[in-house]
């Protein structure tokens, strides 16, 4: 079970409803395993979403789901195999789920994430002024 927890000057605390139950289940005194990593930054993550709606609200894709596939596919955020016997060539978007991407990875896609919007979909509007829009967005 994967969860959050905040570190206090006393230890560990559970970050949501969730881990508070998890927490719950685990017997006083007994010892457990924790995988530590750092999460994402949300607010970033926000960002990223914001920046998916202007491409919906611009006309650019029907979904903010669309929109995050052509983004990865932009940024090359994807996974390629090759079958081997046939040598077929298969791509499928990765993941950027809190799970499965870093803070540290997250930050270079955003960068492109930006950059490739304004290259591609919103051209004329410049890498910072777009990060102006979209932190406009949020607040």
């Amino acid at each position: 079970m994967r969860m959050l927890a905040r570190r206090t000057a006393s230890g560990f605390i559970p970050a949501d409803h969730e881990a508070e139950e998890e927490f719950r289940r685990v017997p006083l005194g007994r010892v457990a395993y924790f995988e530590i990593t750092t999460a994402r930054n949300p607010n970033q993550h926000r960002l990223l979403f914001a920046l998916l709606k202007m491409l919906v609200n611009a006309g650019c894709f029907p979904t903010t789901k669309a929109a995050l596939k052509a983004v990865k596919w932009a940024t090359g955020h994807v996974e390629i195999m090759v079958i081997p016997g046939t040598g077929e060539v298969i791509t499928e978007a990765k993941s950027i789920s809190f799970a499965n991407m870093s803070q540290a990875d997250f930050v270079p896609f955003f960068d492109a994430a930006i950059n490739a919007v304004c290259e591609r979909w919103l051209p004329g509007i410049t890498n910072e002024q777009m990060r102006k829009e979209i932190q406009d967005m949020i607040a």
